[in-house]
């Protein structure tokens, strides 16, 4: 096995995640499957990489405890990918695929208005 340091690491892991985003719209596009199936598909294979990834950094024990909060976000997961997905049938690609990056920069005054939010400046400059 190559032994690579820190960094590298960082760098090829931050080049995998890059790739895996930045190409994810043109092909569900090309795929031409309906945007359900699309999302389906994809929350189904990435469920055993984050179950080895939490066992490997010793974040699952093996017991699920699920409680209503973990089945609210991973329905508003899954309803995000559909209507995301459906979006690249209806609208050009780089277009869906801005507004959908740029959701925190339109949730950030919601939340600071509708529920007296008040964010850190790390969050400010993250967005």
């Amino acid at each position: 096995m190559v032994n690579l340091s820190i960094k590298a690491k960082t760098i090829v892991i931050l080049l995998v995640i890059w790739v895996s985003i930045s190409s994810a719209s043109i092909l569900v596009r090309l795929s031409g499957a309906v945007a359900e199936a699309c999302a389906f598909w994809r929350l189904v294979f990435s469920l055993p990489i984050l179950y080895v990834l939490g066992r490997i950094n010793g974040l699952s024990s093996g017991y699920f405890d699920f409680s209503i909060y973990h089945f609210i976000s991973g329905f508003a997961l899954a309803m995000h990918f559909v209507l995301w997905m459906n979006s690249l049938f209806l609208i050009p690609v780089y277009t869906s695929t801005l507004l959908v990056t740029l959701y925190p920069l339109f949730s950030l005054p919601i939340e600071v208005l509708l529920f007296s939010m008040k964010p850190r400046g790390i969050q400010v400059a993250g967005l």
